[in-house]
């Protein structure tokens, strides 16, 4: 299941006492879910679609990636400088421990198995 971002806009909204339906705001979450899609896909070559709007879907595992994807875009959000709410001074690490650990849970979930056919003997 995709993760819908106008959720993550309330969520955040929420989180950080802003208006969702603030332009600036909405623009700040679109930003930073990209900067966060940016990030996993640098980091492990999932490429992920970015996104236009608040209103649009991100294609990543709900399960897998929602966490990742809210914190990263608390750091973002606190990086923007007008809601600061709490340090960052080890939050960064722990996001990219967060990005790494859902990639390796995503990875899990492949058949990594290699299937044989049958093989000809003859020559």
């Amino acid at each position: 299941m995709a993760i819908a971002v106008e959720n993550l806009l309330e969520e955040k909204a929420r989180k950080f006492g802003a208006n969702k339906s603030s332009i600036d705001f909405q623009q700040i979450v679109v930003d930073s879910t990209n900067y966060v899609l940016d990030d996993i896909e640098n980091i492990t070559g999932q490429t992920t679609n970015r996104i236009t709007s608040y209103s649009s879907t991100v294609d990543l595992a709900q399960q897998l990636w929602q966490g990742t994807l809210s914190y990263g875009l608390d750091l973002y959000i606190n990086d923007q400088g007008e809601w600061m709410i709490q340090p960052t001074s080890m939050s960064w690490d722990r996001y990219y421990d967060k990005i790494k650990t859902a990639y390796m849970r995503y990875l899990k979930t492949l058949d990594l198995k290699s299937k044989f056919g049958d093989v000809d003997d003859t020559d």
